[in-house]
């Protein structure tokens, strides 16, 4: 059976993890779909722009000297029938790209693909679905309400436009699931997140800081960072021990200002590289998630990576990765909970985590993709 999955640069941490397993099983041909601005998101990383050509697309040889880490691009993608990249015009609404569309139409039919698997949907591919709706498809679900704050219409637009077509559609949450229905009235395939483990790979230097908490990941309205913040404030004389807070702005929040400058608190509010993200997550004492709503999250998976603990709020399905053995949930309705929790790990001897059966995990993501393909 040949699968084509289609990725994107803002999911290609997850994706790589799924990719390098599912290889190994089935007859895997990925494109990457870049717009041709986009230069960096995740483990993307391109030295120079490459602009739209039409009817080309770039395998990693193509990319060697502008990719970064492409040495461990070609040991995670080894095994894929094919690999490429596919850098589509700026403007999704325009002619270059609806000709856009249709060579990625006539690249699917080359192949003779049997089932076509997105990652999500993006509205670069708006206009395939006129081309592809006798094909048999899977859509994976990341975010199937938006977050606090982070209303996408251009996502409403092409979920109406593609779900009445698409076969199966797959969640990585219980809560996922279950939102997904609620909204649409579809159901969905569960499967399991695993942890970012390509982050490791980033040469690493240890910060300027001594023992510190983190958080990082975008700074959004829906994160609760105000609360982290307050939380903090009120254990910091007893321990002695620093809060880092690393990404930058979107969706038009910023943290308020009369937070900025607090005590014991390290604000990096811009864009952090992969290094030195993957520096600050090796040498903290463990991560929080002070979220005010999630479906999931990449930020405790990257954690995970680094056999990091996480503290999580007990909202959508952000908990349902925690155990005992890797971290600790709390109630955000509940008056001193967050406190509770930062103490109750800063008083621990601070362990490397515990992941029960991750590798079971992956194992058991591709033989439910399997399963999924043979029987659309």
């Amino acid at each position: 059976m040949r699968v084509l999955y289609f990725t994107y640069p803002w999911f290609l941490d997850f994706s790589i993890e799924y990719i390098k397993e599912l290889s190994k099983k089935t007859a895997l041909h990925v494109v990457v779909l870049c717009p041709e601005n986009r230069t960096s998101s995740t483990i993307f990383k391109l030295e120079e722009k490459v602009p739209y050509r039409k009817n080309k697309f770039y395998n990693l040889e193509d990319l060697q000297g502008n990719l970064n880490n492409i040495d461990v691009y070609k040991e995670y993608t080894k095994d894929c029938a094919s690999f490429c990249f596919s850098f589509g015009p700026e403007k999704w609404l325009s002619k270059d790209s609806i000709s856009y569309n249709y060579q990625i139409y006539k690249y699917i039919n080359k192949l003779k693909i049997d089932v076509i698997h997105f990652d999500d949907l993006s509205i670069d591919l708006l206009w395939m679905s006129w081309f592809i709706r006798n094909k048999k498809m899977v859509v994976n679900v990341h975010d199937p309400i938006a977050h606090s704050g982070e209303v996408n219409r251009r996502r409403d637009i092409i979920r109406k436009v593609y779900y009445p077509i698409v076969n199966k559609f797959i969640t990585y949450s219980k809560y996922s699931n279950k939102a997904f229905f609620n909204s649409y009235g579809l159901n969905s395939e569960i499967l399991s997140l695993t942890p970012y483990k390509f982050y490791k790979n980033y040469t690493t230097q240890k910060p300027d800081l001594e023992k510190y908490i983190l958080f990082f990941g975008r700074v959004s309205e829906y994160k609760g960072i105000e609360d982290l913040i307050l939380a903090f404030t009120k254990i910091r004389k007893k321990y002695k021990v620093s809060l880092v807070i690393a990404g930058s702005n979107v969706y038009n929040y910023s943290i308020p200002e009369k937070y900025l400058n607090l005590e014991g608190i390290v604000i990096y509010n811009r864009f952090i590289e992969n290094e030195e993200m993957a520096s600050l997550i090796k040498n903290c004492s463990f991560v929080v998630c002070p979220y005010k709503d999630a479906t999931q999250s990449g930020v405790v998976m990257t954690s995970f990576a680094f056999e990091k603990q996480v503290v999580t709020s007990k909202v959508g399905g952000l908990f349902e990765p925690i155990n005992k053995y890797n971290g600790k949930v709390y109630n955000r309705a509940e008056i001193g909970a967050l406190e509770k929790a930062l103490e109750e790990l800063l008083d621990e001897k601070v362990k490397p985590v515990h992941l029960v059966n991750d590798s079971n995990k992956a194992l058991y993501n591709v033989e439910k993709l399997n399963l999924i393909y043979k029987n659309l």
